[in-house]
């Protein structure tokens, strides 16, 4: 069989439909990210705690862990992946979500593993503001502090 002109034209004019390699969607996602990343780095200030009384880097360092524990604590105490109590019921959606009834239709919930994630940024959200909230008790506030640039020695 020769390949005739009409064959080449109209396989490039399919070609023209075929969808991009994943490869081509993950360096892209990766220049981007790149990108950012540097635009992030050019900043010339950072975050800090610092109290009115200027105390130490001590005692920062020892404020730091003792609410980090106690909000960790906190935290630990709420039951965020609450256990169904009627998980194995047979129209309760969390039995169906499992393939029980093997020889039958499959069925499952696609949101139970979005209703997990949800739950696992609550619990980060509410570690981050339980330790916030110790340590503004305990009297540090959050400053941006600006970076001091060295001079070139003339």
């Amino acid at each position: 069989m020769l390949l005739s002109n009409e064959y080449l034209i109209g396989y490039n004019r399919n070609m023209r439909h075929r969808k991009p390699h994943r490869i081509q969607y993950l360096f892209k996602l990766l220049m981007i990210l790149i990108v950012l990343l540097l635009c992030g780095c050019v900043s010339n200030s950072y975050w800090t705690w610092q109290h009115p009384n200027m105390l130490d880097e001590m005692q920062l360092q020892e404020d730091r862990k003792e609410c980090w524990d106690l909000a960790k604590a906190e935290v630990d105490s709420i039951n965020y992946y609450y256990d169904y109590a009627r998980y194995n019921v047979r129209y309760y959606w969390p039995y169906n979500r499992h393939n029980h009834h093997k020889g039958k239709v499959k069925s499952f919930d696609p949101y139970f593993n979005n209703y997990s994630h949800y739950k696992f940024f609550q619990r980060q959200d509410d570690l981050d503001r339980f330790f916030r909230i110790c340590m503004k008790t305990k009297g540090w506030q959050r400053v941006k502090v600006e970076r001091i640039e060295k001079q070139p020695a003339q």
